[in-house]
């Protein structure tokens, strides 16, 4: 990975109009492992997003044009962040110095938790202001893009530097609303002039508005408009539970801070070490019960009457109830057996998984596992917790591998399934999942996670 020579390969790239997703994966490892050897904060929070390849088509743009479609952008799957990656949009990734920077600048997003914050608020303004507030903070920047020097000249007002991006949003709705005089831009010109929001479905107004333009005339608009870095468009979503969401991500930034060092974390600017400092000092999570209620709660499985609702196939008889989904559950749960945790952790462990599912019809069964995954324990009660785990295995080492491998071999698994697993955390860097993405990691004691890239959620029984 480490041999390829990344500008060669964006040269061959430039003059493709949709690269090969195995080309562009690789190209991306080597970039996501050189920044992890230059900024290696940055560089963890860019390799722990799963990543999503789309071709947006764009074979009608000139290459003019495709230079300005963004290559990247955060988006929510679920309740978790993905990078996404956009095939056809290499254009932008001039060379190898604008590739990491365009990186830098969505682990930035993901450190100011921009996705989170206007997960229910989109539109150019918001784009414009999180750009101008990342793009202060790079030491590389990304050429044609949105500036703090750009905002002032646009509003002809003096904004304060390094200020957050609400600062500079409340700004921009300002002119909305106040400006009534020539002398002012109004947000509608800002929008019409600047032609920033360029996005995955951005390439229809380029071709509408900008195709018509001559050559010359598409560089100088590329000369002089800013741009956005990347595409917004994944960050708003309603589909998204927000203390889920809000869990993953600070999971995520946690997991940044346990990989790196203080001498690595010294070199970013100082607003960088300071947003750090904050998570480390603020790492409260949400609770692992929290966070399985919330799972437990978007699970339905099948229907049942409920008096509260019409009947729908019949709604002029009151007497009919209606129906509404049935919040039925499985749990499958996997617990490691190495020695490190003990007969007594597991026990409480149990109880507390039970308890809080009292309210659910629940079907809990648990698998002891270590190098491999061993029968499975069925548990209709607390009770029997203690009798049935008091003669355990005590194993060697412990394979994460084996639980996704066995949830891919077991027929009645399916990848919304919802898993959970207590472990001390020890284990692989790196697993296959499979495609299983509904789980719950629970960790006992101060040992973080050794899987790189989990997926679900991170969470300690003590939190």
């Amino acid at each position: 990975m480490s041999g390829i020579n990344i500008n060669q390969a964006l040269q061959q790239f430039h003059q493709q109009t949709k690269v090969n997703r195995n080309d562009s994966e690789q190209v991306l490892q080597a970039a996501i492992m050189h920044l992890l050897q230059q900024q290696p904060v940055y560089g963890q929070l860019i390799a722990q997003l799963p990543r999503q390849h789309v071709t947006t088509p764009s074979e009608e743009l000139r290459d003019e044009q495709r230079a300005f479609a963004p290559l990247f952008g955060l988006a929510w799957s679920q309740s978790t962040l993905i990078l996404r990656v956009n095939d056809c949009h290499w254009q932008q990734a001039q060379n190898e110095g604008v590739l990491l920077a365009l990186l830098v600048h969505e682990a930035l997003h993901l450190l100011w938790q921009h996705p989170l914050r206007y997960l229910h608020e989109s539109g150019q303004k918001v784009d414009i202001a999180t750009d101008v507030a990342i793009n202060q903070v790079m030491t590389t920047q990304i050429p044609g893009t949105w500036t703090l020097g750009w905002l002032n000249q646009r509003l002809q007002r003096q904004l304060p530097s390094n200020a957050d991006s609400a600062v500079y949003l409340a700004a921009l709705n300002q002119v909305a609303v106040g400006a009534t005089d020539h002398d002012h831009t109004t947000s509608e010109e800002l929008t019409r002039s600047s032609q920033e929001s360029v996005t995955d479905n951005s390439q229809s107004r380029y071709a509408g508005d900008v195709g018509q333009q001559q050559d010359g005339q598409l560089n100088e608009l590329k000369r002089n408009e800013p741009q956005l870095a990347d595409s917004h468009d994944g960050w708003a979503s309603s589909s998204v539970n927000d203390e889920l969401a809000r869990a993953n991500l600070r999971q995520r930034l946690n997991q940044a801070l346990a990989r790196t060092t203080p001498a690595q974390r010294g070199k970013l600017p100082s607003t960088v070490q300071a947003k750090l400092a904050s998570f480390a000092q603020h790492r409260a999570h949400l609770p692992w019960t929290a966070i399985l209620g919330k799972l437990i709660g978007t699970v339905p499985h099948g229907k049942q009457d409920s008096r509260a609702r019409f009947n729908r196939r019949q709604p002029q008889r009151m007497a009919l109830p209606g129906q509404i989904a049935r919040r039925r559950v499985t749990i499958t749960v996997f617990i490691d057996e190495s020695a490190s945790i003990s007969t007594q952790t597991t026990v409480q462990f149990i109880n507390e998984l039970t308890g809080l599912t009292r309210a659910y019809e629940l079907a809990l069964t648990v698998f002891p596992f270590d190098a491999a995954v061993h029968d499975p324990i069925r548990l209709s009660s607390p009770s029997q917790v203690a009798e049935k785990l008091h003669a355990r295995h005590v194993g060697g080492g412990t394979s994460f591998q084996s639980v996704f491998d066995y949830l891919k071999a077991d027929r009645s698994q399916t990848s919304t399934s919802l898993i959970v697993i207590l472990t001390d955390g020890e284990g692989e860097t790196s697993i296959d999942a499979h495609g299983y993405r509904r789980v719950l990691w629970v960790l006992v004691g101060q040992q973080g996670l050794s899987v790189q890239t989990p997926p679900g959620w991170v969470a300690n029984i003590n939190e």
